[in-house]
Parts: C-alpha cells; sequence; structure tokens
C-alpha cells in the first residue's frame, strides 16, 4: 500500500495515517499467521490419517458480484499466496467452479523443513 492509501483510510475511518498503517500491518500479519497455521494443522493432520478433520483455508468468490470485488478477492488470494511462500510454506491453490461461484482452496504438500517429503507423523 502506499501512503496515500492509508491517508485515505485514515481519513474515512478519522485516524491519523500512521495508525492506519499501524492497523494494516497488524492485521496483515495476524491473517497471515492465522492462515499459515491452518495449513500446517491440515498438513499434519493429514499425514497421521486424520484428512477427515484437516481444514484447508479457503476462500469462495460468489457469481453476480460486480467485477472490482472479484479482482479484489483474486488480489487478496495472489498476495496472501505470496507472502507465504516467501515465509518458505510450498502454497498451492486448488480451484474449483460451483454453481454458485468459485472456490479457492490453499494447501500444501509438506511442512518446510521435511525436505519435501511427506508431512512427518
Amino acid at each position: 500500500m502506499t501512503g496515500d492509501s492509508f491517508r485515505q483510510i485514515a481519513a474515512d475511518r478519522g485516524v491519523s495515517h500512521e495508525t492506519a498503517r499501524k492497523h494494516y500491518v497488524r492485521d496483515s500479519r495476524k491473517w497471515l499467521d492465522e492462515t499459515e497455521m491452518h495449513l500446517l494443522v491440515a498438513a499434519k493432520l493429514e499425514s497421521v490419517g486424520r484428512d477427515a478433520e484437516a481444514e484447508w483455508p479457503s476462500m469462495v468468490i460468489a457469481h453476480g458480484g460486480p467485477i472490482s470485488d472479484w479482482q479484489l478477492a483474486l488480489d487478496v488470494l495472489e498476495w496472501t499466496t505470496t507472502e507465504l511462500r516467501e515465509r518458505g510454506l510450498p502454497v498451492v491453490v486448488e480451484s474449483r467452479h460451483t454453481e454458485d461461484g468459485h472456490v479457492f482452496q490453499l494447501r500444501i504438500e509438506h511442512i518446510p523443513g521435511t525436505h519435501g517429503g511427506p508431512c512427518p507423523q
């Protein structure tokens, strides 16, 4: 985000642009931390044969909304996967079309530090 974006967000919410920036950084880190944890837990559950309990993070984008909503959702998905890959997670995105929209599911094939092998048990 640029300084101008933070100034606009700050003006919309009646806070300083520095406060808006701090909230963005905090909330972004929290989002990534939680997504990373969900990925690691799901991978571990599958590695020990508990596939039914594994809940992979997913994003649903409904049909019928404005194209700007679709683009924003794809931007968030791209940013999330890029940031998680920079953290060293081998994130893959699976896409499924449904009657009501599109589902994008994040997965990892192995837990980092296991040299590309299956998740340790």
